[in-house]
């Protein structure tokens, strides 16, 4: 049972890390990401900024992940090593 609710908490964790960083986790104080590198090509990329959402995102995705990993070390035991 403890695994299994590992796996629930470490999905929903990174689904949304990677949801928040895909809704504005990261951007360009010039305007919209899109408009930035259609005028300065990929010369913009060093202006690309992480807000506060994508820490947040960035924070969820690592502990997801982690919590995944940790949930999968031990699987091999449930499964007699298949």
């Amino acid at each position: 049972m403890k695994s299994a609710i590992l796996w629930l908490v470490g999905g929903i964790c990174t689904g949304s890390g990677i949801a928040l960083a895909a809704t504005g986790g990261f951007g360009m104080a010039n305007g919209p990401t899109a408009t930035v590198f259609s005028t300065l090509g990929y010369d913009g990329l060093d202006n690309l900024q992480i807000h506060s959402q994508g820490v947040t995102a960035l924070v969820l995705f690592i502990t997801g992940v982690a919590l995944l990993a940790g949930a999968n070390a031990g699987a091999w035991k449930q499964t007699n090593g298949y």
